[in-house]
C-alpha cells in the first residue's frame, strides 16, 4: 500500500509524541517518593538536666564530694600548720648553721611535698568526678532507650528550661539560641522524663543505694 507524504508525517509526529510521553512517565517514575508506610515517626522528650540533677545518685555523689573535699581541706590545714612550725622552729638555729642548713632543707621538702599532695589531690578529684558523671550519663541514655522502646518511641529530643534568672541579656539569648523543643505534649507517652527518673532511682536503690557508691572509685 502506498503512503502519502501527509501520512508519513502523521506517523513520524504519533511516534515522536509516544517516545515523549514514555520519557515524562519513566522520570516520573525514578523522582517518584517511595510508597509510604502508614506509621508516622513518633517523637518524645526528656528533660536531660532535671533527670541528671535530681538523680538520686548524682544527689549522693554530690554529698560524698562535699564529704571527701572537706577532708582533704582538714588535711591539707593539718600539713601546713606542721610546715609553719618547722618554719618557725628555723629560728632557733643560728643562721648559716649546719642544723640551720639542715631545717630550712627540712622547711623546704614539707612545703614541696605538700604541693604535689595537693595537685595530685585535685587531679584524683577531677578524675573520679569524670568517671562518675560519664557513668551517669550512660546509665541515663540506657533507660532512655528502654522507655523510648516500651512506647514506641522512635526519636528522643532533648528538652530544656529557660532559666531567666542568669547574668545579663546575653547569657539568656545564649539559652534561647540552645533551645531545641519549643513546645512537648506534656503527657506521659511524649515526655519521658519522670518514668526515667522514676526507673533510674528505683534500680539505684536495687544497687544498694549510698551505701553502695564511693566517690573515688
Amino acid at each position: 500500500m502506498k503512503l502519502s507524504t501527509n501520512t508519513v508525517a502523521v506517523v513520524v509526529v504519533a511516534g515522536a509524541a509516544w517516545v515523549a510521553a514514555t520519557a515524562v512517565n519513566s522520570a516520573s517514575a525514578q523522582n517518584k517518593p517511595a510508597a509510604s508506610t502508614g506509621r508516622a515517626t513518633r517523637i518524645a522528650v526528656v528533660d536531660i538536666v532535671k533527670v541528671f540533677d535530681t538523680f538520686e545518685q548524682t544527689v549522693v555523689l554530690n554529698k560524698k564530694l562535699d564529704a571527701h573535699t572537706k577532708s582533704l581541706s582538714e588535711e591539707a590545714e593539718r600539713r601546713g600548720r606542721e610546715a609553719q612550725a618547722e618554719q618557725e622552729a628555723l629560728q632557733a638555729f643560728a643562721p648559716d648553721s649546719a642544723d640551720w642548713y639542715k631545717q630550712n632543707a627540712k622547711v623546704k621538702r614539707m612545703i614541696l611535698e605538700n604541693e604535689v599532695w595537693r595537685q595530685l589531690q585535685r587531679e584524683e578529684i577531677g578524675e573520679s568526678h569524670k568517671r562518675w558523671v560519664l557513668r551517669t550519663y550512660q546509665m541515663m541514655i540506657a533507660e532512655i532507650e528502654k522507655v523510648a522502646k516500651a512506647h514506641g518511641v522512635d526519636v528522643v529530643l532533648t528538652r530544656e528550661h529557660l532559666k531567666g534568672d542568669v547574668g545579663d541579656s546575653k547569657a539568656l539569648l545564649a539559652q534561647i539560641l540552645n533551645i531545641k523543643v519549643v513546645y512537648a505534649d506534656p503527657s506521659p507517652e511524649i515526655d519521658l522524663t519522670e518514668e526515667v527518673l522514676a526507673n533510674l532511682n528505683a534500680e539505684f536503690h536495687r544497687r544498694g543505694g549510698a551505701a553502695a557508691i564511693e566517690f573515688n572509685k
